[in-house]
């Protein structure tokens, strides 16, 4: 399969476990949740899907040349969100008491209770390590390391918003020890400052935040009518 991605280009994939993940129903079904919690529709700036921030993250590590399992973890990654992503996270936190992350919670449940499970097993790999992601520092580790899923949304975001350079970026960053780094300073501190103004101008700027507030509560008041089922939010937004 070739893959084009707005930030990587052109992406070739062969790995049979790839595809069959890449075109399996809970990937798919990310294709109608929104990265950034908001559909286009209720948002201020373009937005995307989890799945094509999923394949990023695949093709991120699949372009650094990492082993495959940590693609897979990569493409899977996020496969558990719920509806609003992020969003959906401040009404069941009212709802059932859960804290942030969330979706590191349910990443187990969801791939051991899905199609996702057998698609691993069939090419022998273990869905109870496949989901502990904290295993696969690649993927996820905690601040200020940079893993391929912070550098793929950040990196989409900035070409979204406003810097559409981003190629110098990647020819900058390779794997060392287990790690994702910088070949330079120079890079790293571009980075580093368009992080910063994305937290400040779009993450947690007071109108990105609003709207968090807004739909969460809208989303809680449904659910406190019975007009919302918990369980719906394991579906799509539409």
């Amino acid at each position: 399969m070739k893959i084009w991605d707005s930030v990587y280009g052109d992406i070739d994939i062969s790995e049979k476990v790839l595809l069959e993940l890449i075109n399996s129903p809970s990937l798919k079904r990310l294709q109608k949740i929104s990265q950034c919690g908001l559909p286009q529709k209720y948002n201020s700036v373009k937005t995307y899907s989890r799945f094509e921030h999923s394949l990023g993250v695949m093709c991120l590590l699949h372009r650094l040349k990492a082993p495959l399992t940590e693609q897979i973890v990569g493409l899977l990654h996020d496969v558990s969100h719920l509806a609003f992503s992020h969003v959906a996270e401040w009404v069941i936190s009212n709802e059932e008491g859960e804290k942030q992350d969330l979706n590191e919670k349910l990443t187990k449940k969801f791939v051991l209770e899905s199609e996702v499970a057998d698609i691993l097993q069939k090419y022998g790999y273990d869905p109870e390590k496949i989901t502990d992601l904290l295993n696969f520092p690649l993927v996820r580790a905690k601040a200020p390391k940079v893993t391929a899923d912070n550098l793929d949304y950040s990196l989409r975001d900035i070409n979204y918003w406003f810097d559409k350079n981003i190629p110098s970026v990647l020819k900058s960053v390779e794997i060392e020890d287990e790690k994702i780094v910088f070949l330079d300073q120079k890079t790293a501190l571009y980075f580093a400052k368009s992080f910063i103004k994305l937290q400040k101008d779009f993450y947690g700027s007071f109108d990105n935040t609003m709207r968090y507030y807004i739909l969460s509560n809208t989303l809680k008041y449904a659910v406190k009518k019975d007009l919302l089922q918990m369980d719906d939010f394991y579906g799509v937004e539409d």
